[in-house]
């Protein structure tokens, strides 16, 4: 990854990085990238597919929860910690395009 393509990346989600850690950081993401270019060349060919990281042979799916939708019951909770709210929603700034 290019300075340049980690200095949009960060420019694009807002977060403040110095620029004596931004070589670390780019060593890392090289890493990280380079670590799944590898796991790419792996033979998976003869491996069955997983759904789940549970055994589920053994464990059964009666002992997962029902997964359920639902607010948290928590709304006025979190938009009291909203630094800037309209009604019900939280609103946050466009960060897609920004150059």
């Amino acid at each position: 990854m290019k300075n340049v393509d980690l200095e949009r990346l960060i420019r694009l989600t807002n977060i403040e990085v110095e620029s004596e850690i931004l070589e670390k950081f780019s060593e890392s993401v090289k890493n990280i990238l380079t670590w799944t270019e590898e796991l790419q060349t792996v033979d998976t060919a003869n491996v069955d597919p997983m759904f789940s990281v549970f055994d589920i042979l053994n464990k059964g799916l009666e002992n997962l929860r029902v997964d359920e939708v639902n607010d948290g019951n928590m709304r006025e909770q979190v938009l009291l910690n909203a630094p800037d709210k309209n009604d019900m929603f939280i609103c946050v700034p466009k960060v897609i395009d920004q150059e």
